[in-house]
This record gives C-alpha cells, sequence and structure tokens, in this order.
C-alpha cells in the first residue's frame, strides 16, 4: 500500500510522507514567521492573496525581493513597498546596508535551493 502525498495546509505545498518535516527546507515566507518577521511574512501573504483573487499565477523570488536592490534600496511587490531585510541580503551574497532591517538573532539563514532549473550565473 502506497501513501499519497500530504498537503501543507499553511503553503498548500505538496509534500512527500517519505521525508520528515525536518529534512524539508523552509520556504521563504515559513522562514519569516519562524524568525520573529510575522509582519513581513503577513504582508507576502496580503501580495499573493491579491494575485489569486485576480487569477494571477505570479511567482517571486521572495529573498531576491527582500534583500532590495543593487544599492540596499527596498523593492516593490504589486505596488507595495518591501522592507529590506540583512539576512535576505546575507542570502543572496549582497553586503549588508544601514537601512537592513535585523532582530538581532543569529537565526541560521537557509542556503539557496539549487535544483538545477536554472543555470547558475557566470558559469
Amino acid at each position: 500500500m502506497t501513501s499519497s502525498p500530504k498537503v501543507d495546509a499553511r503553503t498548500s505545498r505538496r509534500r512527500s510522507s517519505r521525508g520528515s518535516e525536518n529534512d524539508r527546507q523552509l520556504n521563504a515566507r515559513e522562514w519569516l514567521r519562524a524568525n520573529g518577521h510575522d509582519d513581513v511574512a503577513d504582508l507576502i501573504d496580503e501580495i499573493m492573496r491579491g494575485w489569486a483573487e485576480k487569477g494571477n499565477r505570479t511567482r517571486r523570488n521572495w529573498w531576491d525581493l527582500l534583500a532590495g536592490d543593487s544599492k540596499g534600496r527596498p523593492r516593490f511587490a504589486a505596488g507595495v513597498e518591501l522592507p529590506v531585510l540583512a539576512a535576505a541580503q546575507k542570502r543572496m551574497g549582497r553586503p549588508v546596508t544601514k537601512n537592513a532591517r535585523t532582530l538581532g538573532t543569529r537565526a541560521s539563514i537557509p542556503p539557496i535551493r539549487r535544483d538545477g532549473r536554472w543555470p547558475e550565473q557566470g558559469s
């Protein structure tokens, strides 16, 4: 008897019943909530809800948007200004700017996922 994939109610993502919850890497919104940035996760949820209501299937790399632009200025999604997070800048390999928000915790930042879908830049 095989088990069918389960759907995570919070993220609506299918996850295999083979791996444990601890084996799975957190997505950006889950990481934000787990590390005290609930307001930012709520903002992203609101943006995504608006897209869904319009029938858009828009996808974004939230880590890239939360890291700000090349000069550390905030970026926008759906006309909403997103805060710049120091953790996102570190994860994206960018220098941390003075305006970057931090909670002063030493939370581990999830590594960038390499799935082979897109080739690496510069290779």
